[in-house]
């Protein structure tokens, strides 16, 4: 008897359906490379969720990551719409078709630009062990903007070195350091005036917003 159980219980077992696969051909993580007719850009896009109900994130031309809004997936199609918030809100729609485990689209702002999608998978950032920290790196040297460079409107670039600080004069380009970091701690010192609004961007993706608020202003940007 306690034989003929435990056959018995074995072939239940079998017989379970597989568990269902939520997955889709937009699921995962993308690094994705935007053409306009004047420049070519990189962004990013998280799909999770389900067909019926997936979620999306993504980064656009400029800020940082958000979530996206009127997703519709069907088979392999993906259309979606993203709000900018740069000076001034811009609205962005998105439709990408997936082919060969690879995505393409197209971009339209609400300006009237065009941009051609082109997505890979972004690859894992699995570690195999702890991270070791090497010796500290000084970024900004106090004298000059060495190790630096603007990355956006380089002929709008007002960023100089004064009094050991790194002070943007007025609005402009944006820099960025030279050299490319992976793992990393950063530390910095900031003296924000009144009414001032700057930020610190990781790897171009997260932003420490930096702005001047008023003490007991309702901070809804969290900014520092």
């Amino acid at each position: 008897m306690h034989c003929a159980h435990l056959v018995s219980a074995v072939l239940l077992l079998a017989a379970l359906p597989a568990a269902p696969d939520d997955r889709t051909p937009f699921t995962g993580r993308w690094d994705l490379t935007i053409t306009t007719a004047k420049e070519t850009y990189p962004s990013w896009m998280e799909v999770t969720g389900t067909a019926d109900a997936p979620n999306i994130r993504v980064v656009g031309r400029v800020a940082s990551v958000h979530p996206v809004t009127g997703a519709k997936l069907r088979g392999s199609h993906l259309s979606f719409t993203s709000s900018e918030y740069f000076g001034k809100k811009i609205n962005v729609s998105w439709t990408l078709q997936s082919a060969g485990g690879k995505l393409t689209g197209v971009q339209k702002r609400e300006d009237g630009t065009e941009g051609k999608i082109e997505c890979v998978r972004a690859p894992a950032l699995n570690r195999k062990a702890q991270a070791a920290w090497g010796e500290p790196r000084q970024l900004f040297n106090g004298k000059d903007l060495a190790g630096w460079e603007p990355f956006d409107s380089p002929g709008e670039n007002h960023w100089v070195a004064k009094d050991g600080e790194l002070l943007n004069e007025k609005a402009g380009a944006n820099i960025r350091t030279t050299n490319k970091f992976s793992d990393f701690k950063l530390h910095v010192e900031y003296n924000c005036p009144k009414v001032g609004n700057s930020g610190v961007y990781l790897r171009g993706r997260y932003e420490v917003q930096v702005e001047y608020e008023p003490a007991g202003t309702n901070d809804e940007a969290h900014g520092m």
